[in-house]
């Protein structure tokens, strides 16, 4: 058996209230990560993915601390370590991936002053090697001209170039363990895409394990190993990637599934979950399962207990793995939505709101002290609008939606 380069048991993250209670914001959390795969995080905002990273690092929310439970990285006791070791693992052989990448870049500095700042920190004393690292990392990352690319700042790029950059700042260490929090959240689909096949270019060059942290249930069947799919703090399934996308046990984990529309599936109405995630000052007062408000196959046993996270047998394949925490997982399958025939949507039957014929946009830009040169915003667009209709505008940044 390939040993763990991190793993959690029982882990729970406790918040003081302003009452003096003490509240489980996270709770038997557990997992096993080997060097070279993926673990998943799964689940909504509030779901507590970000907690479990901050966790990891001892960077929590002041109030919060880890309360139970176990984090080992390798055979060092995170949960336990001194602050000087801590500094010392992180950014070496831990380092992170943060979600928004124009604001993660400090924007009075050029690329190359933060990436000098970085290298230095992790013991690359040379200015010139620092350099010479640098420019080989953002090569790596397939960031085109990057000696010219080291002298800008970051407001020069865009998300993706932003984002390529702090991969490239993250693997600069070779860590053991890489945590990526939502790494496409602020990407178009197109870039989103090269983002994540680079990421996995990386993590088999290095050889690190990732945990990739996400809403999107699809994105992380394609790209982990395996998943973890939390609720309000807790772990309710879990198990190999692509066996929990076909075939989810949990209902929430099936409400996720059908919230992702498709392209290739016949014509359905999209799944809606009522009701939200709860926040702090409700988790208190919940009893029983804490998705039992939302779901649609609860039960009075779901009100009133609540249901651990143990081993069930998998629908598909073998997958000793699979967990779930769910009284009733023999109903998960039934919960669907409506569907209708395809032609039904696209009858007209409303009057038409509003008719776009060869519409053009063009801006004067100036080019020089005297050139004036015009560009083409919106060129030849036509489209209409009826009544009760939805049109969705879909393309790149730049592309001329807005």
């Amino acid at each position: 058996m390939t040993p763990s380069i991190l793993s959690a048991e029982n882990l729970t993250v406790e918040s003081r209230l302003a009452d003096g209670r003490r509240l489980s914001v996270l709770s038997g959390i557990g997992f096993a990560l080997e060097a070279g795969k993926v673990l998943g995080l799964v689940g909504e905002s509030g779901a507590g993915k970000s907690m479990v990273g901050r966790a990891i690092a001892q960077l929590l929310p002041p109030g919060f601390g880890v309360t139970g439970g176990s984090l080992t990285f390798g055979n060092r006791d995170l949960v336990h370590m001194g602050a000087d070791a801590r500094r010392e693992l992180l950014g070496r052989e831990i380092a992170f991936i943060p979600q928004e990448p124009l604001s993660a870049l400090n924007p009075v500095m050029t690329i190359g002053a933060q990436f000098g700042e970085h290298l230095a920190r992790i013991g690359t004393t040379s200015k010139t090697r620092r350099q010479g690292e640098a420019l080989a990392l953002l090569e790596a990352v397939h960031l085109p001209r990057a000696s010219e690319l080291l002298n800008q700042y970051p407001h020069e790029l865009s998300g993706g170039m932003c984002q390529r950059v702090l991969i490239a700042m993250a693997f600069a260490s070779r860590p053991k363990l890489v945590i990526a929090d939502e790494p496409t959240t602020a990407l178009d689909a197109t870039i989103q895409a090269r983002i994540i096949a680079l990421m996995g270019e990386m993590r088999e060059a290095y050889g690190a394990a990732l945990i990739f942290i996400t809403h999107d249930l699809r994105l992380a069947a394609k790209f982990c190993d395996e998943i973890l799919v939390l609720y309000a703090g807790r772990a309710v399934e879990k198990g190999k990637a692509r066996e929990l996308l076909s075939a989810p046990l949990h209902p929430y984990t099936r409400c996720l599934q059908l919230a992702a529309p498709s392209l290739s599936a016949p014509e359905r109405d999209l799944f809606t979950l009522s009701g939200e995630m709860p926040g702090l000052a409700r988790l208190a007062d919940l009893p029983g399962c804490r998705f039992a408000p939302r779901c649609p196959n609860v039960g009075e046993i779901c009100r009133t207990q609540e249901p651990r996270l143990t081993p069930v047998t998998a629908p598909l394949g073998d997958d000793p793995s699979r967990k779930a925490a769910c009284f009733r997982t023999e109903m998960t399958p039934g919960i669907e939505t409506r569907s209708h025939a395809a032609s039904s949507r696209h009858e007209r039957s409303s009057p038409l709101l509003l008719l776009v014929e060869g519409l053009e946009k063009r801006y004067r830009s100036r080019r020089g002290l005297f050139a004036n040169t015009e560009l083409a915003a919106v060129d030849g667009v036509s489209f209409t609008v009826a009544e009760n209709e939805f049109v969705g505008v879909v393309g790149e940044s730049g592309s001329g939606k807005s």
